[in-house]
């Protein structure tokens, strides 16, 4: 039986190395999170981070369209278009790819505004949950944002 060996000097092998690796990084122990709708989503993929634009957000001033939510999940390698994509349970508007190949997914920034509750006003941040799909099952990931009213 004859082997084939790969360069992995060669931009190619070490992107598909890295891929490869990061794929497999990615699946991990199932979890639990409760959802903001009340429904339960089961989380049978560990290691997706998100960051969410702007980290600020004027609750009373309109500041711009979106909220923007970058994920470290390939694109066209690993997001699963069939599952739809929540931010504390508001569907997503649109997606595109970022210059490193990952999913950004856009959510209407009144709609995320309206799901802001009391108490994180009242704390002045609010924790907000990512919830979809990949190649290797559902997924959770979360970030912290300040929330602030014009006169803090």
């Amino acid at each position: 039986m004859k082997t084939k060996q790969i360069n992995v000097r060669s931009p190619f092998a070490k992107k598909a190395v890295i891929a490869t690796l990061v794929l497999i990084s990615l699946i991990g122990i199932a979890g639990s999170v409760q959802a903001q709708n009340g429904g339960t989503v089961v989380s049978t993929v560990d290691g997706v981070e998100i960051t969410i634009a702007p980290s600020t957000l004027t609750l009373d001033v309109d500041s711009g369209e979106w909220v923007t939510v970058h994920t470290n999940i390939g694109y066209y390698t690993e997001y699963d278009p069939d599952v739809v994509l929540q931010l504390n349970g508001v569907d997503v508007a649109w997606t595109k790819l970022d210059n490193r190949g990952n999913l950004v997914a856009k959510f209407t920034q009144a709609e995320i505004i309206a799901i802001i509750d009391t108490e994180a006003i009242e704390n002045g941040e609010a924790t907000l949950v990512l919830t979809g799909g990949t190649i290797y099952g559902l997924f959770s990931a979360e970030d912290t944002i300040r929330v602030i009213t014009s006169g803090k």
